[in-house]
């Protein structure tokens, strides 16, 4: 067994079906009629390519938006970040502070046992007191500046959310573009039976998918391309062949995670795998799988 890369997935997945019809004889009556059909069947099939291009146009403004949400958000928590390092800085001011408050209070109560002693003992009071206001005028700042944070922090949470629901319809609006691929010639996804790749965009049937001992249910299949994949985040991941940036690819009907597509390698020798996904064979089901099951 060759072994391009001995790399790891977590799930595992399956394939859909398509069915060849053979083409009949008409007579002149039944050619007619067959026209119509055939006519109809046009019309239906414009509209439907009319509804998915519009789906496709409202998916893109839904990407956009979450790409500007995505970056408003950023800024957000950049500014968080600040603030938060501004309130650190107030906070370790406000401790010396005290310190030299705590030292002052035990001079002043010293002082104040003498002030009718002494003339100047009564000025060094009226120097302590005033250092005591200006306190209380920081700890009432530090206080606006909290408030202040409390107030960004909701905010942020409020932007969270909206990125989660927007994330949602996104998914459900490319579970609704699923594309169809020949079915004697593809592999499906096998938990659900949506098309994911061709037979010939197979490269290599040599990797591995899991961590240990190669096994079967490890072995993973190179493929050129795929189809109706939903990406993850990007990561870096340390395989036998080098490092690389990778996004973890799941089936974009019912999000089993199936293995990953390379976006980038450290190593120049490794880019020809560059936009090409590692997928799980056991998750997939091939035409004879699907033939053995009938």
């Amino acid at each position: 067994m060759d072994n391009d890369d001995f790399e790891f997935v977590d799930n595992d997945k399956a394939f859909d079906e398509l069915v060849d019809v053979d083409d009949g004889f008409l007579n002149d009556d039944d050619g007619l009629g067959a026209i119509s059909d055939l006519n109809k069947e046009m019309k239906e099939v414009q509209e439907l390519k009319k509804h998915l291009k519009a789906q496709c146009i409202e998916s893109n403004k839904l990407i956009k938006k979450l790409k500007e949400q995505t970056q408003s958000n950023n800024q957000l928590q950049l500014s968080l970040k600040q603030e938060l390092k501004q309130v650190n800085d107030l906070k370790l001011s406000l401790n010396k502070e005290k310190e030299a408050f705590a030292l002052k209070q035990a001079e002043l109560s010293k002082i104040l046992e003498n002030t009718a002693k002494s003339h100047e003992n009564a000025t060094k009071s009226q120097s302590l007191y005033q250092q005591l206001n200006k306190f209380y005028n920081d700890t009432s700042s530090i206080e606006q500046e909290l408030n202040k944070l409390k107030s960004l922090r909701v905010q942020q949470e409020e932007m969270i959310n909206q990125c989660k629901v927007n994330i949602e319809t996104l998914n459900s609006n490319q579970r609704d573009c699923l594309m169809s691929l020949d079915k004697s010639k593809s592999f499906s996804c096998k938990e659900c039976g949506t098309d994911i790749g061709l037979k010939d965009d197979i490269e290599s049937k040599c990797y591995q998918v899991g961590q240990g001992q190669f096994t079967e249910k490890k072995r993973g299949y190179l493929f050129g391309n795929a189809v109706n994949m939903v990406l993850g985040a990007t990561k870096t991941e340390n395989f036998t062949t080098g490092a690389y940036q990778i996004s973890w690819a799941s089936c974009a009907k019912c999000n089993t995670q199936m293995g990953w597509k390379y976006i980038s390698a450290d190593n120049p020798n490794n880019s020809q795998k560059v936009g090409k996904y590692c997928l799980a064979r056991y998750s997939l089901s091939s035409p004879e799988d699907r033939a053995q099951q009938k």
